[in-house]
């Protein structure tokens, strides 16, 4: 297989990888966080949106609100990265992906480092080898997302 075939396939798969994850990123937000118990939510399944909104929004109205919109952008960027994974025609798609990944980005900086639930680097990431472990793995995670994204918006 030529460098440009198996680029072109590393990239599809993590297109549809990145698709898959924010559309169901974005619904579990809004079904999950939009809720009377929303906050608990946050703290107990680890939804990173989330997390970072109610770290810095500690009215739970607003907060709500704050994740329904994100959860709203992220099923439009899945549905976009499909898309254009399809069709390789839509105009837009690089904009959204734009608006993604800096929302990821201020994301990232509010769940790892700043914190929610004593997670972040400024809020107990190295109280024990459990919490630590568990920053490790939310940071990778998070710059996985970041370093797709960018990869995917390169070509657009």
């Amino acid at each position: 297989m030529a460098d440009g075939q198996a680029r072109t396939l590393c990239v599809g798969v993590m297109q549809l990888g990145l698709a898959l994850f924010l559309a169901a990123s974005g619904i579990w937000a809004i079904q999950s966080y939009s809720g009377f118990f929303a906050r608990a939510a946050a703290q107990f399944n680890g939804n990173e949106v989330a997390g970072a909104v109610y770290a810095v929004i500690k009215n739970q109205d607003s907060a709500r609100l704050v994740i329904t919109i994100l959860g709203v952008i992220e099923i439009l960027g899945g549905v976009f990265i499909v898309i254009d994974f399809f069709t390789f025609a839509i105009k837009g798609t690089g904009a959204i992906l734009a608006i993604i990944t800096i929302l990821w980005i201020a994301v990232a900086i509010l769940y790892d480092i700043v914190g929610y639930n004593g997670s972040g680097l400024l809020n107990g990431a190295f109280k024990s080898p459990d919490t630590m472990w568990r920053w490790f793995h939310a940071i990778g995670v998070h710059l996985i997302i970041i370093g797709g994204l960018l990869t995917i918006s390169r070509g657009k």
